[in-house]
């Protein structure tokens, strides 16, 4: 058996990190602050999207917008 060796993914414009999953879509993209870590830029319609179709607390998206306007100035 050939064991695959997982990849971890550091975004480059906050702190937050991630482990590739073979059925992720779009692996690069950063779902805390909404970079495209492969395209190299911010894409807040995509992160507005995928929140919405999470079942996140209030708290949690407050944390969210916090990191996206920390990273952002």
């Amino acid at each position: 058996m050939i064991k695959m060796e997982k990849k971890t993914i550091n975004c480059k414009s906050c702190d937050h990190s991630w482990t590739i999953d073979k059925s992720d879509t779009d692996p690069y993209f950063c779902h805390m602050c909404g970079f495209d870590n492969e395209k190299n830029e911010y894409n807040i319609r995509k992160l507005s999207n995928w929140w919405g179709n999470q079942k996140l607390s209030l708290k949690k998206i407050s944390e969210m917008i916090f990191r996206i306007n920390k990273h952002k100035n």
